[in-house]
């Protein structure tokens, strides 16, 4: 995979002394700010607490002030999955994770295809269950 970002496009932009071409000598992303202020922002809008004076709203906002869009208010559980999957949708399969964490994977079945919670995550590797015999008891997750 030559996109470092895990995106399919980068910027000329960020093409600087030393990245020569899309995806070489980049950092790696491992997570970033607004991932960080959504997943914030959804546990609110989910019941959780915080000591924290940042609001689900203005979390949301945030993220949505640095693509220059309007403010919401009234922030909902799917507008913040909305919101993620605006700002995320191409980096490493954060999308298909947010829709099997939600049980929201209708999308997922499309042109014949249907998807089912069972083909949500891959067996355990056989060379695995050999060497870890507890897991060796036939249940799969």
């Amino acid at each position: 995979m030559n996109f470092g970002s895990g995106k399919f496009i980068q910027p000329s932009t960020e093409l600087i002394p030393g990245r020569t071409s899309p995806g070489s000598n980049k950092n790696f992303i491992v997570i970033r700010y607004s991932e960080m202020l959504l997943m914030y922002a959804e546990a609110l809008t989910r019941g959780a607490s915080s000591n924290i004076s940042m609001t689900a709203d203005q979390a949301v906002n945030m993220v949505r002030e640095r693509a220059v869009l309007g403010d919401l208010s009234g922030v909902t559980t799917q507008q913040v999955l909305d919101e993620k999957f605006a700002e995320l949708a191409t980096e490493w399969g954060i999308r298909f994770f947010d829709m099997v964490r939600t049980k929201n994977t209708a999308e997922l079945s499309y042109g014949g295809r249907t998807f089912t919670m069972d083909k949500a995550y891959l067996p355990f590797p056989s060379a695995q269950i050999s060497s870890l015999p507890q897991l060796a008891d036939g249940v799969q997750n």
